[in-house]
């Protein structure tokens, strides 16, 4: 996937104050379970545009750490800034492809993995970089708990199988 993005000076301010506290680049980690106090359900979605879905779970289920990754500074600007304003102490960013950040996590580690609303038109030269191919769904099952589940949404509210 071609990360890109146009970053403003306050989202870089943003950026340098969370470096390494809640945000991290995803070349950068290698081991997810120093990160956030440890809690029993770790939730990772991926590809949170602005972070409103991130943000609410994590307010609402305080027990729980929450981790995003995205490939656009401006949505993970957006959701730091709620971070500090709500106190949030459950949430870690990531800046990267899932792919990527995926194959680097040596062990099992999240119970629950979100796609919401992936891309419902991709075109023919990124069909294979998509989230939504069936090599990635096998590589996500060996980062995830024994148990663990993904859940991937459609626009529609309808639950991709």
């Amino acid at each position: 996937m071609h990360v890109r993005s146009r970053t403003s000076k306050k989202d870089l301010e943003i950026f340098e104050r969370y470096k390494n506290n809640n945000f991290f680049d995803s070349k950068e980690v290698s081991d997810l379970s120093k990160l956030l106090p440890k809690k029993k359900i770790n939730i990772l979605e991926i590809g949170f545009g602005d972070g409103k879905n991130l943000i609410e779970k994590a307010k609402i289920n305080s027990d729980m750490n929450f981790y995003g990754i995205e490939v656009f500074k401006p949505g993970i600007a957006s959701v730091l800034k709620q971070v500090q304003i709500q106190d949030l102490d459950n949430i870690c960013l990531f800046y990267g492809d899932a792919k990527d950040f995926l194959v680097k996590i040596e062990k099992p580690f999240f119970d629950f993995i979100f796609i919401l609303f992936p891309d419902p038109w991709p075109k023919k030269k990124t069909l294979e970089k998509t989230v939504n191919r069936p090599k990635f769904s096998k590589s996500r099952k060996t980062k995830s708990n024994r148990k663990g589940t993904l859940n991937r949404q459609d626009r529609l509210g309808r639950l991709c199988r």
